[in-house]
C-alpha cells in the first residue's frame, strides 16, 4: 500500500507539473500573439500615419510647382513673344536685303 501511495503522488506532482508546464507554455503562446497582433496594429498606424503625411508633403510640393508653373509659365510666354517679334523683324530685314541686292544687281547691269 506504501507503494501505491508514492505511485499516486508521483502521478499527482507529474499531471500537476505537466498541467502547469502546458498552461505555462499556453500563456507564452497567448502572449506572442498578443505581442504579433500589437506589432500588426502598430505598423497599419505607421503606414496610416506615413501615407498620411506623404499625401500632405507632395500636396504642397504640387502647390508649389503649380505656382512656378504660372510664375515661369508667364516669363516664358512673354520671352517667347518676344523672340517671335525679333523674328518677324529678322524676316522683314531678310525680304528688304533680298529686294535691295535685287535692285543693287538691276542698277548694276544698267551701268554697264
Amino acid at each position: 500500500m506504501a507503494l501505491r501511495k508514492e505511485n499516486d503522488t508521483e502521478d499527482i506532482q507529474e499531471e500537476t507539473t505537466a498541467a502547469s508546464l502546458s498552461e505555462q507554455a499556453q500563456q507564452i503562446v497567448n502572449g506572442l500573439n498578443d505581442k504579433r497582433k500589437q506589432d500588426t496594429e502598430m505598423l497599419a498606424e505607421l503606414k496610416s500615419t506615413l501615407f498620411s503625411q506623404v499625401e500632405n508633403v507632395c500636396s504642397t510640393v504640387e502647390q508649389h510647382m503649380y505656382l512656378r508653373y504660372e510664375k515661369h509659365g508667364k516669363e516664358f510666354n512673354d520671352k517667347v513673344q518676344e523672340l517671335f517679334e525679333c523674328l518677324g523683324r529678322v524676316a522683314k530685314l531678310e525680304r528688304e536685303l533680298s529686294q535691295f541686292k535685287q535692285d543693287l544687281t538691276s542698277f548694276c547691269n544698267e551701268m554697264e
